[in-house]
């Protein structure tokens, strides 16, 4: 009976020896760090400072920031200011200078820091027996919008007629996820003409202010290139004010021939932004 049940050991060792084993294949997970339209995002913390305090008290005031676009920030000014009656609140700190990088491989929640305002408060009117001190802490940094799509170039303006499949058609491109920061391009239109032995394509690039902030100054048209090859914008700043859309024309050239075919357009801008939290704290009187 031993060796009986050795044999069946053995021929089940043989049988498993010829089995392979498969591991699943895992893919990589991509992540797209230009989409979203988020930049920097501050939140003050819990507790800091409370709600209320008592007459002559220091306090911290702390205040989280999160940089959740796909760009770095360098010099980010960090302002507290308000305490109407600014004679009874003593601020030791009210400008802070930060950098914060932006999501990317390798870091894909993006930057994060925690500063501390400290505050004295030395006194509130005799009349009153629990003053109310309203605050703001703005945050002032310079940020970029690339959007990158792929556009058809048709240099053959004169065809009417379709004769063949074509590559590709010219049509405008809407851009709804964002870019990765507050200022997102919303749209691209594609319009072509011929202009003397070649053909230009006027690109009309929309963009709007689509973060809890607001844009401080012009929006400026940084680098743009078709094939990575520079083309140049006009105009070179607009104001962007409130949620409302503007555009910039990016013009290329060329050739004339016969057939359309896709291209990479790049286009960037660059602009400051402006954001702002507010908190009310109140102060008792020791009387």
């Amino acid at each position: 009976m031993k060796k009986m049940i050795l044999i069946l050991l053995l021929i089940a060792a043989v049988a498993c020896a010829g089995c392979k084993q498969t591991t699943p294949k895992l893919e990589p997970e991509y992540t797209d760090y230009h989409k979203g339209t988020d930049g920097l995002v501050m939140n003050f913390i819990n507790g800091l400072p409370p709600d209320e305090i008592i007459e002559g008290s220091s306090f911290v005031i702390g205040v989280e920031l999160k940089n959740k676009g796909a760009y770095d920030i360098k010099g980010c000014t960090i302002l507290l200011y308000g305490f109407e009656g600014g004679e009874y609140l003593k601020k030791e700190n009210p400008e802070i200078f930060v950098d914060i990088e932006g999501k990317k491989p390798g870091f894909p929640e993006g930057g994060y820091e925690i500063i501390n305002f400290n505050v004295k408060n030395i006194g509130i009117p005799e009349i009153i027996d629990v003053y109310s001190a309203p605050f703001t802490v703005s945050a002032n940094y310079r940020y970029q919008t690339e959007a990158s799509v792929d556009v058809c170039i048709n240099p053959d303006v004169y065809s009417y007629i379709k004769t063949k499949e074509t590559v590709c058609e010219p049509k405008d491109i809407v851009l709804k996820d964002g870019q990765g920061a507050p200022v997102a391009v919303t749209k691209i239109e594609e319009r072509t003409s011929p202009s003397g032995n070649k053909i230009k394509v006027d690109f009309v690039i929309y963009f709007a202010n689509k973060g809890n902030g607001e844009v401080s100054g012009n929006v400026y048209a940084g680098d743009a290139r078709l094939s990575n090859v520079p083309i140049s914008c006009k105009p070179e700043s607009v104001e962007l004010k409130g949620k409302e859309e503007k555009s910039i024309v990016c013009t290329a050239e060329t050739l004339f021939s016969s057939g359309a075919y896709l291209a990479p357009l790049s286009v960037k801008l660059v602009y400051d932004y402006k954001l702002m939290i507010d908190k009310k704290l109140n102060i008792r009187s020791l009387k």
